[in-house]
């Protein structure tokens, strides 16, 4: 149905909003996606007293791994991570005695990187890489900890309606 009016907002991703209103961008160059992210959500039996509520966990190979997200499009060498534990500060979100923690990974979205159908297949590997990285940094025995997780992966963020499997929508570029 057609709706007269003076404006409409849109905030969805912006390839959505173009497609709503049934036209494409008049851009000198083609839009670029940001890149995505796993995150690994876990209920654990205990938890690190080190980590805060947000804790940044950096890889040594800081512009190594962004020139693998955004133009190799390759998982990250050495990731750099952000750790949550909203337990830290709000206990009550977790039964006594249990802590949840979540972990982003930024990774390819899936124009420059895995594709969907790869991601099916990746996303428990890449699940273990990181908890071996985790383990080996500052959350040693992570894995054994886990009661209850669940893993978002840029399939998930593309069967959401997100374009590239990214959940960031465009990269922020000048162009």
């Amino acid at each position: 149905e057609r709706i007269s009016c003076d404006a409409v907002v849109l905030t969805p991703d912006l390839p959505v909003a173009y497609r709503l209103l049934g036209r494409g961008p008049h851009r000198p160059l083609r839009l670029r996606h940001s890149p995505s992210a796993v995150i690994l959500h876990a209920g654990t039996d205990r938890t690190w007293p080190d980590l805060a509520h947000h804790t940044i966990s950096f890889g040594a190979a800081w512009k190594g791994t962004f020139r693998e997200l955004t133009r190799t499009g390759t998982l990250m060498s050495d990731p750099s991570l952000l750790i949550t534990r909203p337990t830290a500060t709000d206990p009550a979100l977790a039964p006594p005695g249990k802590h949840l923690h979540y972990v982003l990974a930024p990774c390819p979205n899936t124009e420059v990187g895995p594709g969907v159908r790869e991601w099916k297949e990746l996303g428990p590997r890449y699940r273990d890489e990181l908890l071996a990285e985790l383990e080996r940094r500052e959350m040693p025995g992570l894995g054994a900890a886990i009661e209850e997780e669940g893993l978002v992966t840029p399939v998930d963020w593309a069967a959401q309606g997100h374009a590239a499997g990214t959940p960031f929508s465009v990269a922020h570029t000048f162009p």
